[in-house]
C-alpha cells in the first residue's frame, strides 16, 4: 500500500508540467515517486493526441490521456478513445462566418488522430511546427466528418480581442469559445462542443480509474474546469488571478517545478 494509493492527479502540459517545452527534472522525480506510492498521474492537455504523446511519454503518465480540452479520453496502451464528444454539425457554419468576417484568421480542426487545416496562416504554422505534427488533406467532404475541436490561430494580438468580442453573438447552448493561448508566439481561440472541458474529463477519468480522489493542477483559462471541478484543485504561481482565486492551492512557478510543488502539498496537507 502506497501513500498515493487511490489519487489520481491531473497536470495540464504548457506553463504547467512544462516550461518552455521542457520537462523541469523536479517535476520528473516528483512523478515518478508519486507513482511509485500508488498514485495515478497523467495530462490534460488543449493539444491533439499526437502533438501529446511526447509529453505523456516523457511525463511516464500511467492513466489515459485527456485531450483537446477534455473533448477526449484516449488510451495509448489499447489504442483507443474511452471519451468523446463532437461539435454540432451547426458549428461549421459559424466557423465560415468567423473566416470571412477575418480573413488572416487561420483555422484547424480535429477529427480522432487527425488534424485538418481548413485556412492556413502563420499561426497555424507556428502551431503545427512548435507541437510536431502534420496536417492531414483536407477532404472534399469535411463539413460531414465529425469535429472535436476547432482551433482558430491569429497573426496579432488586435484580431485576438477583435474576435473574442465578436464571438459573444453566438449565445449557443450546443458549443462554446474558449480563450486557450495569448502568447508573443502562440495566439488561439478554441470552438468546443458543449459540456468538453477538463473538469467533466477528470470526473470521468476518475470514474474510469477507479480513484478515491482527483487532483487537477493548470495555469490559464482552459485549466479553469480542471481545476474547480477536481476534488482539489491547484493553479500555477503565474496563472491570471481569476484562475488563482479558483484553486484550493497556487504553487510555485513552473519553471521551478509547479506539479513537484504540489505533489508535496498534497502528501503533506491532503493524505492522511
Amino acid at each position: 500500500m502506497g501513500i498515493f494509493d487511490g489519487c489520481l492527479l491531473v497536470s495540464d502540459i504548457d506553463g504547467t508540467l512544462l516550461h518552455d517545452g521542457v520537462i523541469p527534472q523536479k517535476n520528473i522525480d516528483a512523478i515518478e515517486w508519486f507513482k511509485s506510492e500508488g498514485g495515478i498521474f497523467t495530462i490534460a492537455t488543449g493539444r491533439a493526441i499526437a502533438a501529446a504523446e511526447y509529453s505523456y511519454e516523457i511525463s511516464r503518465a500511467n492513466a489515459p490521456l485527456i485531450a483537446l480540452n477534455g473533448s477526449v479520453i484516449y488510451d495509448f496502451k489499447n489504442k483507443s478513445f474511452l471519451y468523446s464528444k463532437t461539435l454540432d454539425s451547426r458549428c461549421a457554419d459559424i466557423v465560415f462566418e468567423i473566416l470571412e468576417k477575418f480573413p488572416t484568421v487561420g483555422a484547424e480542426f480535429f477529427n480522432g488522430l487527425d488534424i485538418y487545416l481548413i485556412r492556413g496562416n502563420e499561426g497555424t504554422k507556428y502551431h503545427s511546427e512548435y507541437e510536431r505534427f502534420s496536417f492531414k488533406e483536407l477532404p472534399e467532404n469535411y463539413t460531414s466528418i465529425p469535429w472535436e475541436k476547432v482551433l482558430f490561430a491569429f497573426e496579432d494580438f488586435e484580431t485576438v480581442e477583435l474576435l473574442g468580442e465578436y464571438v459573444k453573438k453566438f449565445n449557443l447552448d450546443y458549443c462554446r469559445f474558449v480563450n486557450t493561448c495569448v502568447s508573443e508566439t502562440a495566439r488561439y481561440f478554441e470552438l468546443l462542443p458543449a459540456g468538453a472541458n477538463k473538469g467533466a474529463a477528470i470526473k470521468e477519468l476518475k470514474r474510469i480509474s477507479g480513484a478515491k480522489y482527483s487532483f487537477g493542477i493548470g495555469d490559464f483559462y482552459n485549466d479553469l474546469e480542471l481545476i474547480r471541478d477536481a476534488d482539489f484543485g491547484a493553479a500555477v504561481f503565474a496563472a491570471p488571478d481569476e484562475i488563482k482565486q479558483l484553486a484550493n492551492y497556487v504553487t510555485c512557478t513552473c519553471e521551478d517545478g509547479a506539479v513537484a510543488d504540489f505533489i508535496d502539498y498534497i502528501q503533506t496537507n491532503y493524505i492522511k
